[in-house]
């Protein structure tokens, strides 16, 4: 009596295969991501750089529209930008700064790079000279954050990212590495506001593209059942097994069976009863000795 019966052996190998192949998929993809990168203990940060001071810098006046005055510190901002790669920029970039550190004290922070990360709800194109851009075409993006509480920054750059989309009711995820310039003052339906103004480069990060629904399902879950219950199964079914064939035989193995039922076709059985049969012929061909007389005439 073999241990396995049918194509279990076959499964189990089955069975195997998916278990030596699953469990270290699961282990590389299906378990907890990287921790979080912790946070830069207070006394590491370096203090933040002065202001810029040079003469470029001296006209320029908080919380009012950008004047005639102002245009050579910021087409100095903007060459600057121009001149430095984005890894150079964002690694000089502050991240330490908030929203209220440029509205208490707006000099103390003019020229000092910042990096900024939020939700773009307006990016506007706004065409200007040959003395501003090379390519007579700027870009304004007017950027949220968590700590501004819903107060807007205000983003000047030169490249726009591939695909980024143009409009005033937007809600697109972006970083951004620039010089803070001023408080610039603008107008919105509550009345007259201001915004801190960087001019820098921006990089936007596209919504992911809609999912199928069965992405929605929890694989790593239901592949964690599903194998339970295999391997419940399989042992349940193993245990069974082995109770059966180490107990005791039942009493329904040990009755004989029965003489063998023999199938006949119609047609020979009424060929053999219609057929002439001599019975006493018979009766002496089986037991000539213990025939009588008697009992075949009381037959």
């Amino acid at each position: 009596m073999s241990f396995f019966r049918g194509a279990e052996f076959s499964r189990l190998m089955l069975f195997l295969a998916i278990m030596a192949i699953g469990w270290p998929l699961f282990l590389v993809f299906g378990g907890p991501g990287d921790p979080p990168p912790k946070p830069t203990p207070a006394a590491e940060v370096p203090p933040v750089p002065p202001p810029d001071e040079s003469p470029a810098f001296a006209a320029v006046v908080d919380k009012t529209p950008m004047r005639f005055q102002e245009n050579s510190a910021y087409v100095e901002l903007l060459k600057r930008v121009r001149d430095e790669k984005f890894g150079d920029l964002d690694k000089k970039s502050r991240r330490d700064l908030f929203f209220t550190y440029f509205a208490e004290d707006p000099k103390r922070y003019r020229g000092v790079p910042f990096h900024l990360e939020g939700t773009a709800i307006r990016v506007l194109g706004v065409d200007v000279g040959e003395k501003f851009s090379p390519k007579k075409r700027l870009y304004e993006a007017w950027v949220i954050t968590s700590e501004s509480q819903g107060y807007p920054y205000l983003v000047v750059f030169e490249d726009c990212p591939k695909g980024l989309p143009i409009g005033a009711d937007l809600s697109e995820l972006v970083s951004a590495n620039g010089y803070f310039l001023k408080l610039m003052a603008y107008n919105s339906g509550s009345g007259p506001r201001w915004a801190p103004m960087f001019v820098g480069k921006l990089s936007w990060f596209p919504h992911d593209e809609p999912k199928p629904w069965f992405s929605a399902i929890p694989i790593t879950k239901v592949t964690i059942a599903v194998v339970l219950g295999m391997t419940i199964l399989s042992v349940f079914r193993w245990v069974t097994f082995l109770r059966r064939r180490f107990s005791a035989p039942s009493i329904a193995s040990t009755i004989p069976e029965g003489p063998a039922i023999v199938d006949i076709a119609p047609e020979d059985l009424q060929k053999w009863i219609e057929s002439p049969h001599d019975f006493h012929q018979e009766m002496d061909q089986e037991s000539p000795d213990e025939y009588d007389e008697t009992d075949d005439h009381e037959r």
